[in-house]
């Protein structure tokens, strides 16, 4: 400790030390500026005496002269020391602000953990993330230590969600703070979230855009997607069971690894989507668009794809036991070693579809389009 305090110590001589010299320097640069002055006007004179410049030849001219680059100088070094205050002030008041905020944070939290207090310290947390991203803007330079913030106190309401799924007033809570955090992962360069802490149930999120957003790992559940924009948005690795994505746009989506399981794409657009090694087991895909999709390793048991439009989607080494394929339209389709076990393919286009190895056991194929 005491080694800690010597060098605190030291520390404190060095920054006086530096902070002398530098006075020092600046009353040496104002006497070379003021001899400096001197020569000018030196030159200046004997130029005018030789050259007959017919120059304002006074003294008060010369006096002038020789003023006029300290006086600027002097100026500078004031206007520097003005700016200098005004950033300690800034710096003062931030600190005061940093200080409030985590007061409030510290009441806030208490109340959100107080059963009675519970949605009074819910809004204090959400007003909270908002005085924090205000904080970020205003002071960019601090911007990096405040962010942290964001993530804490977001990263707290969520994890009340799913216990707190039946509670509307909390939900909306939660619902507005997930789209506040989306966009701001989403155009905040220097702000990231890990979304695969986050566990979601119960929700009804209508006319948000998460267009490019970045939700990996994700956990929403018996959710309801109602006019959200989704295109090219990221849910690798993403558990979202039973959820309602009828009429939702996913187009060009990253969905690699994502549980669909029991959830609803009816009349969705899934075209170009990434749906590697995805589990769409018993998931509702009638009349789905996924022209060009990639459905490679996919798990689409006993889903139902009634009228889906599969035009050049890659299904190879897919499960598709049980599947309903009835009317659907996999022109061009690639179903290499895929299991069609048990599946409904009537009434299915399959034109220039690739069945090589494909298990077709127990497939129906009933008036099938081949051609």
């Amino acid at each position: 400790m005491n080694i800690h305090m010597g060098k605190n110590v030291n520390f404190y001589k060095k920054k006086k030390k530096g902070k002398f010299k530098s006075s020092t320097l600046h009353v040496y640069l104002l006497l070379i500026i003021i001899l400096c002055s001197v020569i000018l006007s030196i030159t200046i004179f004997q130029l005018n005496k030789k050259l007959s410049l017919n120059l304002d030849n006074t003294m008060t001219a010369y006096i002038a002269i020789i003023g006029s680059l300290p006086t600027v100088y002097l100026w500078i070094v004031k206007e520097r020391k003005k700016e200098e205050e005004l950033k300690n002030k800034q710096q003062e008041i931030n600190q005061i602000k940093v200080s409030e905020l985590n007061k409030v944070y510290v009441d806030a939290v208490n109340q959100f953990y107080n059963e009675k207090t519970f949605i009074a310290g819910a809004y204090a947390l959400l007003a909270l993330v908002d005085d924090w991203i205000n904080m970020s803007k205003e002071y960019g330079e601090k911007a990096k230590d405040y962010y942290p913030r964001v993530s804490q106190i977001s990263s707290i309401l969520f994890s009340k969600q799913k216990e707190n799924c039946n509670d509307d007033l909390f939900n909306s809570i939660i619902i507005e703070l997930l789209n506040k955090i989306v966009q701001l992962d989403k155009n905040i360069d220097s702000f990231s979230f890990n979304w695969s802490k986050v566990s979601l149930k119960n929700l009804k999120l209508y006319n948000f855009d998460f267009r490019n957003s970045q939700l990996n790992g994700i956990k929403i559940v018996d959710s309801e997607f109602i006019n959200v924009k989704m295109t090219n948005i990221s849910f690798e690795n993403a558990t979202l069971t039973n959820n309602d994505f009828a009429f939702e746009h996913l187009d060009d989506a990253n969905l690699k690894g994502t549980n669909f399981s029991n959830s609803i794409f009816i009349g969705s657009n899934l075209k170009r989507a990434t749906l590697t090694s995805a589990n769409l087991f018993q998931a509702d895909l009638e009349h789905a668009e996924l022209n060009d999709a990639d459905l490679i390793g996919s798990d689409l048991s006993s889903a139902v794809l009634n009228g889906a439009k599969l035009i050049n989607a890659d299904l190879s080494y897919a499960k598709l036991s049980y599947a309903n394929f009835e009317g659907a339209d996999l022109s061009y389709a690639k179903l290499s070693h895929a299991k069609l076990k048990d599946a409904d393919l009537s009434h299915a286009k399959l034109k220039d579809a690739v069945l090589s190895h494909t298990e077709l056991e127990g497939t129906d194929l009933n008036e099938n389009k081949l051609k």
